[in-house]
């Protein structure tokens, strides 16, 4: 039985995210609609996850697009 936070005992599936290849499911509490993550990331995927986004940000592709954006705007 997964539990909400607002302690209702009823939810139902939502929708599943797949990244790298591995499937989050996501559920909605049929009381207050809140989603929540079922099968949380571990700690090393969500180290990955974050060290991969902060490169991706740092690259000077994704700089000069960001440049481009605010000066286009």
């Amino acid at each position: 039985m997964i539990k909400c936070f607002c302690n209702h005992t009823h939810t139902d599936h939502a929708f599943s995210v797949i990244r790298n290849d591995i499937s989050y499911t996501y559920n909605r509490c049929s009381n207050c609609k809140t989603y929540r993550m079922i099968d949380s990331p571990k700690l090393e995927e969500i180290i990955k996850h974050y060290n991969s986004e902060k490169n991706a940000r740092l690259s000077p592709e994704f700089k000069a697009g960001r440049s481009r954006t605010v000066t286009e705007d």
